[in-house]
């Protein structure tokens, strides 16, 4: 088992470790081809979470045979960070990175495929409301936009095609009503139109 090099994160999780910690992990992980290791993988796991000092935030690393789990936590014990992936050696993929609150709700869920964003994509508020909808494919915004407020109206709605604005991009107030309306194609606007509060035209291009 090759713990994933693609990983642009991995040095960020190891360097919360101490020197020898580190070594002790990537040695015994880079040498074990079998079954026979996993009990000396298991104890040093339980080592690295029990790690702490100085102030450094606590790490984890969690295994699984179909997939693994790299598990950042804060001092409180709740997660931070968890990053999910398959395979191994070359063959090693990214395939979801989720981030969290020191409270422990979510605050960002994102969805990967060969090591780029794909799939549906999350942003929350504090309050556990969610903040961001969206849509990504091969690493650019691909499908609908919806953007909320605190409260949970909607903000911003919109559509992307290939990373670019496509068709109806619409802004809201607080209270719901309409305030800009904007028109595009392949990226480029064709026509806008903003609103003020009692929902008159204000501006017209």
């Amino acid at each position: 088992m090759v713990l994933v090099k693609r990983i642009n994160s991995i040095s960020y999780f190891m360097k919360n470790l101490s020197p020898l910690f580190t070594l002790m992990f990537l040695v015994i992980l880079n040498s074990c081809q079998n079954t026979e290791c996993q009990n000396e993988i298991k104890r040093l796991k339980e080592e690295i979470e029990s790690l702490k000092g100085n102030g450094k935030e606590n790490t984890t690393i969690d295994f699984s045979s179909k997939r693994e789990e790299i598990i950042e936590r804060y001092e409180n014990g709740n997660k931070k960070l968890v990053v999910t992936y398959v395979g191994k050696g070359s063959q090693e993929q990214v395939i979801k990175k989720s981030t969290y609150y020191k409270t422990g709700k979510i605050k960002e869920e994102e969805n990967y495929k060969q090591n780029e964003l794909n799939g549906p994509y999350y942003e929350y508020y504090r309050n556990g409301q969610i903040s961001v909808r969206a849509n990504f494919v091969d690493g650019l915004r691909h499908g609908d936009y919806t953007e909320y407020y605190y409260d949970g109206t909607i903000w911003e709605t919109g559509r992307f095609i290939n990373g670019d604005y496509d068709a109806e991009y619409n802004t809201y107030f607080a209270d719901g009503n309409l305030k800009s309306k904007e028109i595009y194609k392949n990226g480029d606007r064709i026509e806008a139109v903003w609103y003020n509060a009692n929902g008159e035209v204000e501006f017209k291009n």
